[in-house]
């Protein structure tokens, strides 16, 4: 399963979405065990094994340039066989800012 991470500036008019590079990032399955876990590569993206799990499932990014260091986003995860691509907007923390 592949994440991607994109990073976006809200204080300015319009969004570039950055990949946000070195953030954790943990899919926790719906009892709050981690399925799978690692870090995002420079382009913000990370490909996770799920190990056959399937149904509903979180995504976990933790870093230090997202707002309030952590987001969340829900998903379903890929039947055997099949694949999924999840992308996970996350707004810049004033302190990332130029």
């Amino acid at each position: 399963m592949e994440i991607r991470l994109n990073s976006c500036d809200t204080q300015k008019a319009s969004c570039l979405a950055l990949g946000l590079s070195e953030a954790e990032i943990s899919l926790v399955n719906v009892d709050g065990r981690i399925i799978a876990s690692g870090r995002s590569d420079d382009a913000g993206k990370l490909v996770l094994a799920t190990g056959g799990a399937a149904g509903e499932a979180r995504v976990v990014a933790v870093s230090p340039l997202i707002e309030g260091g952590r987001k969340e986003a829900n998903l379903v995860l890929p039947r055997e066989g099949e694949t999924t691509n999840i992308t996970i907007m996350t707004n810049g923390s004033p302190a990332s800012s130029p």
